[in-house]
């Protein structure tokens, strides 16, 4: 309790390690393996004065915290650990924003942290006391920036990356006004097609009035898991996937269109001969279906041509 206390009391300048890693934020089982095991943590003092005290000073006054190492490093480990699991995981990012998201993943001490891994991240000398790094300090707070800033847009980058090649998929422009399109093309599509693969989609595109909420569930139901938790290899079968319903949609899209342009009977007569070529088919053709995709496209290109002239 002692231990405990201590680190509350002076949670600005003390460190908890557990097997020589940081414990930036320990938890209650943190704690109770420490009542239980106390011989496998330790603690140290992490007191920073002078020049180095300017650093953590703009640290802080950055992420809106107390101007002490400790605090500042939990501040960046709660903003890792704040990022979706895609942004975590994914080696799509610059160079810097993958060795910032590691160092501080990986953090092993504050001092090391704060003044030696993350310059090292972007290819920098440590900071010291003893030199004059006005300069070293600006430009490394300007690339700390653009990192987490690639980091924190990743997702929201992702999700229109992911509305425009479905979009694309489904022969539409790209874009936000596009897929407000694409949605009420969903919503009146809905109820007549016959897709099966299409219809959970469909319905996912237009059960709520919260855009982004249906982007995302769009393309979760395309790729199978929620963009946030997608791997790299996940986006790319999202690619695949996406094309072959958007192949699909287009399909599905073009046959409304024809229909939308019949008046009531011709709509009605139009179904009588699609029952009677499917009741044809079914009994007498079975074996091969690209032969019967092949059949079905030469008469439809026959009406084409006739109606062409």
């Amino acid at each position: 309790m002692c231990i405990r206390d201590s680190l509350i009391v002076y949670q600005g300048e003390t460190t908890l390690y557990r097997e020589g890693s940081l414990l930036p934020e320990p938890g209650i089982a943190d704690w109770e393996i420490l009542l239980r095991r106390p011989e496998l943590f330790g603690i140290a003092g992490c007191r920073i004065t002078g020049t180095l005290q300017t650093i953590v000073d703009r640290f802080a006054n950055a992420y809106h915290t107390e101007a002490a190492a400790m605090p500042v490093v939990r501040a960046l480990v709660r903003g890792i650990k704040s990022l979706p699991e895609h942004t975590l995981r994914t080696s799509r990012l610059t160079d810097h924003a993958k060795q910032v998201r590691s160092t501080i993943e990986q953090a092993r001490s504050p001092e090391a942290l704060l003044f030696v891994d993350l310059p090292a991240a972007f290819g920098m000398k440590s900071f010291s006391q003893s030199r004059n790094m006005t300069k070293q300090v600006d430009v490394f707070f300007e690339h700390l920036s653009a990192a987490f800033t690639e980091m924190v847009n990743e997702m929201p980058r992702l999700l229109a990356w992911g509305r425009d090649e479905w979009l694309t998929a489904c022969g539409l422009e790209t874009g936000e006004e596009s897929w407000g399109q694409f949605r009420i093309f969903a919503e009146d599509m809905t109820a007549r097609t016959s897709e099966p693969g299409l219809i959970p989609l469909l319905k996912r595109a237009t059960e709520t009035e919260d855009e982004r909420a249906a982007l995302e569930s769009v393309l979760a139901f395309i790729a199978g898991r929620p963009p946030r938790t997608w791997t790299d290899a996940e986006i790319d079968r999202f690619q695949i996937q996406a094309k072959i319903l958007g192949r699909a949609f287009q399909t599905e899209r073009e046959e409304a269109a024809s229909e939308v342009s019949l008046s009531p009977e011709q709509r009605e007569n139009s179904r009588i001969v699609a029952e009677k070529i499917r009741k044809y088919i079914q009994k007498s053709f079975t074996d091969d279906p690209r032969v019967l995709r092949a059949a079905l496209q030469v008469l439809l290109k026959e009406i084409n041509k006739k109606s062409d002239e």
